[in-house]
């Protein structure tokens, strides 16, 4: 293309240019306003379109940037550069359909198609060869090389806000309820739902990926309340919030978001960039939860931005029309020229730095979550809201929040680090496995005798569902409750808790000592009726809500023989049905790992009793310490759980090495001898296969055999009987030849004789005449 259809930007600043369609209205006949944008990924070209469907191509040269407009395509709804074809761009039709453009001829005569849209798509993104296509009801997946449809998400179209795919293949779906569905590339038979209201955010309003597909970051309207959420940066291999922010003193809500990458910030941290809904664009340095100061407003009334792929450049569209371009180090350089105080945001974030005007508000929230206040709300109303329980339950237990404990403790955990117990473990929700197993991790690595304790995984699950928005917390109460209500679990060690289950036994001779006479009488012990209650905090036997009532009241009462008290409390509520249903072990076993129908509330308040009436002799608190044990706010997390094992196992190291070895040598000779067997069986099997297989042969030979002999036999016969016929039809051929022959050979000889007749009277004829001449010749 020739250098004089280019034309030149306004540049109002360092590296800022302006292009206002007005100043080219007469020369090309367009309209005022821009309303789609896209950098190719070398950010040296930018393409954008405006209201009549005039698309531009502008480029960044020496002296700044130039624009030159292609053609006319039609009203569009979005552009976005191929990512498999750097000369093609692809542009949303209000046709419905999806043009492919080549622009290698500076021309917009060369495209194709892309028709399976029933209304206009909005946006477009990629993955690999594919790209995703989203309008306002379906969502479609396209195959860019060969322009094929490939499949159509199945979708609630009637709340649709957006869709995206990642780098990585993970599909996430928005909609105007509050809801995002995810999928994985290729599995759409599984899929995922998060419930945003349920991480305090309201009216999400956009969703990016982020690094790679990591991470997912989601923006909306906090709804004007306290404590609500205006970004959710979620990990995607897990799915739990890594940074939950609350923009402090903003009036108007995130409406569109992107990521800056830390390429050109000149020493800064990830940015994000922010477009309000007033038309503010700020920029959010993550690492200190401060917006960074822009000056000359030159970022105020946008409706649209965009962000080149290497974070050189952000263009905008502004609510005139107009398209400013930005170089990002210049915004940069300003930053740090005017070093001012910037606004302050409040984070719930446990993966950055907490500023004072927050820890001042936890404080706050801390002082009026007191024991003293709560317990009065829990007697009014019997529980404590759902909504606000994990808040509470961390002020109960004081959980620390430690996260650079948390973090150092899990640079401790090996990549190929498994605990023994958790081989056999299979949940069929992936994300609350994954969280599972990251915890046993952190607790086998803070006590590696934990690693024996088969029941950790099942003892410690409940609480992580608490808090399965903050894996922080769920560790913190998980390693609170096994101090707390289990150190005195291991005095026989790998046995079960003989100690507690005597104390449990104690307690039901005094309270119910016909119970007890009844469990002896079918030889029933603690360790069946007792042990998995207490291995599993009655979280098998109760409903989820009728668990997390009696988890209210063990913890907001502080004393861990509540929870002894509890399971004595469930047994005697269900005493009955015990009599009647239960004859033996088996049955036990059975029955306390079984939903029983039992109020909570029953047992709470027989559990009140028991704590108030039963006698010193028997009463918990004489052999256990009775109070809780918090952890400490700063610093590593402190070991436990070293005196309360069998002696034998912490006082000699060597022991515990030789043990460990042993048992991975047992596991290796059991592997070795399981393959032996395995190898034995396959022989034996293989043997008995072709032994099997000799006799099936040896059997089918002789049947062959015998069935060749009849066959023969019959062969024989036949061939005997053919040649008996045979002769026989010979013989008659030979008769009848005979007799044909005889009959011809007296025809001959008749014939003969009558010739010789004939000859004979014809000679007599002759001698008479010729003696009838002598005699006339004698005369």
């Amino acid at each position: 293309m020739s250098s004089e259809n280019w034309s030149k930007l306004s540049k109002l600043g360092p590296e800022y240019y302006k292009l206002t369609l007005d100043n080219v209205t007469e020369k090309y006949q367009t309209r005022k306003n821009f309303l789609h944008l896209c950098f190719n990924d070398n950010d040296e070209n930018l393409i954008g379109i405006d209201s009549k469907g005039s698309v531009y191509l502008f480029e960044y040269f020496s002296t700044g940037w130039s624009f030159v407009c292609l053609g006319t395509i039609g009203q569009s709804t979005f552009v976005s550069y191929s990512p498999i074809a750097k000369c093609e761009i692809l542009v949303g039709q209000t046709t419905t359909d999806v043009k492919i453009l080549k622009l290698s001829h500076e021309s917009l005569t060369q495209f194709c198609t892309l028709k399976g849209h029933k209304i206009s798509p909005t946006c477009i993104t990629y993955y690999n060869n594919y790209c995703l296509t989203c309008s306002l009801k379906e969502a479609v997946i396209w195959n860019l090389q060969t322009g094929d449809k490939i499949h159509q998400l199945r979708l609630d179209t009637s709340h649709l806000k957006k869709s995206i795919i990642s780098s990585n293949g993970l599909i996430a779906v928005l909609y105007k309820n509050n809801t995002i569905q995810l999928w994985k590339f290729n599995d759409f038979n599984n899929d995922k739902k998060i419930i945003l209201n349920d991480y305090n955010m309201t009216n999400a309003k956009d969703l990016i990926f982020v690094e790679n597909g990591r991470c997912m970051i989601v923006c909306g309207g906090g709804g004007g309340g306290v404590g609500k959420k205006n970004i959710l940066i979620f990990e995607t291999k897990t799915w739990t919030v890594t940074m939950a922010i609350e923009l402090a003193g903003i009036t108007s809500s995130p409406r569109r978001i992107q990521l800056l990458e830390p390429t050109l910030d000149s020493g800064l941290k990830k940015i994000l960039i922010i477009l309000f809904d007033n038309g503010n664009l700020k920029l959010l340095d993550l690492s200190t939860n401060k917006f960074i100061p822009i000056i000359d407003k030159i970022f105020d009334g946008i409706r649209k931005f965009c962000l080149s792929p290497q974070g050189q450049w952000i263009a905008a569209i502004q609510f005139d029309g107009s398209i400013t371009i930005n170089a990002i180090n210049q915004i940069i350089k300003i930053t740090k020229k005017n070093n001012k105080s910037v606004e302050n945001i409040k984070s719930s974030s446990s993966s950055h730095r907490v500023d004072e005007h927050l820890e001042c508000i936890r404080q706050q929230v801390n002082e009026q979550l007191t024991k003293n206040r709560l317990l009065p709300i829990l007697k009014e109303f019997k529980e404590y809201p759902e909504r606000h329980r994990p808040r509470i339950w961390k002020s109960l237990l004081n959980l620390p929040d430690n996260r650079k404990a948390c973090l150092e403790l899990t640079d401790k955990i090996a990549d190929d680090m498994k605990p023994e117990i958790l081989k056999d473990l299979n949940l069929t929700d992936k994300s609350k496995g994954t969280i599972l197993s990251l915890t046993v991790e952190k607790l086998v690595c803070l006590c590696p005798l934990l690693s024996q304790a088969s029941f950790i995984p099942e003892l410690i699950f409940p609480y992580l569902i608490v808090f399965k928005n903050d894996s922080l917390a769920a560790f913190e109460m998980s390693l609170t409750i096994i101090m707390n209500f289990c150190k005195n679990w291991f005095e026989y060690h790998p046995l079960p808790p003989i100690n507690i289950l005597g104390i449990i036994e104690n307690i039901l001779m005094e309270v119910d000592p016909e119970l007890l006479g009844y469990y002896c009488q079918i030889n029933v012990t603690s360790s069946e009726y007792a042990w998995p209650l207490l291995r599993t905090t009655l979280s098998e036997v109760l409903t989820a809500n009728e668990w997390l009532i009696l988890w209210d009241h063990i913890l907001s009462y502080g004393k861990p023989s509540f929870l002894l008290f509890s399971i004595v409390a469930y047994e005697i509520c269900l005493k009955n049905i015990i009599f009647r249903l239960l004859k033996n072990k088996q049955d036990a076993q059975h029955f306390f790992r079984t939903p029983g129908q039992v109020g909570v509330y029953d047992i709470i308040k027989i559990a009140q009793k028991l704590d108030a009436n039963v006698s010193k002799r028997n009463h918990p608190s004489r052999y256990l310490l009775d109070e809780f044990e918090f952890l400490p706010e700063n610093g590593p997390y402190p070991p436990f759980l070293m005196n309360e094992f069998p002696k034998f196992l912490i006082s000699d190291q060597e022991n515990i090495s030789k043990l460990q070895k042993l048992q991975a040598e047992e596991v290796l000779v059991k592997q070795k001898n399981l393959e032996a067997k395995k190898r034995a069986e396959k022989k034996m099997i293989n043997d008995e296969i072709e032994r099997f297989s000799k006799e099936i042969h040896n059997q089918r030979l002789k049947e062959l055999q015998k069935c060749y002999n009849e066959q023969l036999k019959l062969t024989k016969l036949s061939l005997e009987n053919e040649r008996d016929e045979y002769q026989r039809i010979t013989l008659t051929e030979n008769i009848e030849q005979h007799k044909t022959a005889n009959k011809n050979d007296k025809k001959k000889t008749k014939k003969s004789f009558q010739e010789l007749q004939k000859n004979v009277d014809k000679l007599e004829d002759e001698v008479q005449s010729f003696l009838g001449s002598l005699k006339t010749s004698r005369k």
